[in-house]
């Protein structure tokens, strides 16, 4: 039978099922999660998923992650057919979040990244503790981490793709596409990791994530702390305590929609079952 695409509809129906297997497990080891992103935007503003949306963002705090992570590895045949993934586990993955997915289905990418078998799946952004002086942490992390993602990223451009218009940009650029090309995306995240480390996690009045370079934004821990619980699709999900200034950092108006022509999926892949004439 030939493959058949995922619709909207049924990533949402597949996606929600691996979020209810993360609560069970997040139950059973007594850890939190929180809706993040457009995940908790959809939460807040269509109780549900955005219609148009095709992930699911969850954090993490990283005491909770590391706990999470290590149960799924250690049980992974019990979950099977749903299975962690991340740089650990897969040797071609390429980011610093793991992901929990589901390997009833496969991914195919349009783009440079390897799938590293991943299916209909839940990102878990863990976050770390970044110490207690706002302003010192914004300037250094957010530096750092902009460098080594934009090297991240040209470990998977095209290296003889770097001549454009600006034939002065084009020689600067070359040598170092070249470099990360050399070293490979998971250099970068290596580099990106020991950052990590940096600043007790229990004595740190900030947390954030250091996984996109785009996303460097700490918040006080307090946001977090006394979590509260919102309707999703019918469920009763975790939210950070102060969602409202969770989500004004990242979209500002956040209850008003995008115009029509930007309600569409933005990411760069498409979702199959691996077997077609057995629908789940």
């Amino acid at each position: 039978m030939e493959e058949k695409e995922l619709t909207i509809e049924e990533i949402h129906q597949f996606t929600l099922r691996n979020f209810k297997k993360i609560i069970e497990i997040c139950d059973k080891l007594s850890i939190n999660y929180f809706l993040a992103y457009g995940t908790l935007l959809g939460a807040v503003r269509h109780k549900g998923f955005i219609p148009w949306d095709d992930d699911f963002d969850i954090i993490m705090f990283r005491p909770d992650y590391d706990k999470f992570c290590e149960y799924c590895i250690k049980n992974e045949k019990i979950l099977a057919p749903y299975k962690l993934i991340n740089k650990y586990t897969a040797t071609d993955y390429p980011y610093n979040i793991s992901r929990f997915s589901d390997s009833r289905f496969r991914m195919e990418r349009m783009d440079n990244i390897p799938d590293a078998g991943v299916g209909v799946f839940i990102d878990i952004y863990p976050y770390e503790g970044v110490g207690n002086c706002n302003k010192v942490i914004a300037k250094y992390f957010g530096l750092r981490n902009k460098l080594l993602m934009m090297l991240w990223d040209f470990s998977f451009t095209d290296r003889y793709a770097t001549v454009n218009s600006n034939i002065i940009l084009s020689i600067l650029k070359a040598p170092v596409v070249w470099y990360a090309h050399k070293r490979g995306a998971r250099h970068f995240l290596n580099k990106l990791d020991k950052l990590n480390g940096l600043f007790d996690f229990n004595k740190s009045t900030y947390v954030a994530t250091l996984v996109w370079e785009d996303q460097f934004i700490s918040f006080m821990k307090d946001i977090f702390i006394d979590y509260k619980y919102m309707e999703f699709e019918g469920i009763k999900v975790k939210v950070p305590n102060d969602w409202d200034y969770f989500l004004r950092q990242f979209y500002g108006d956040y209850m008003k929609l995008p115009p029509k022509e930007q309600q569409v999926a933005t990411h760069n892949y498409k979702l199959f079952y691996k077997n077609p004439d057995k629908r789940l």
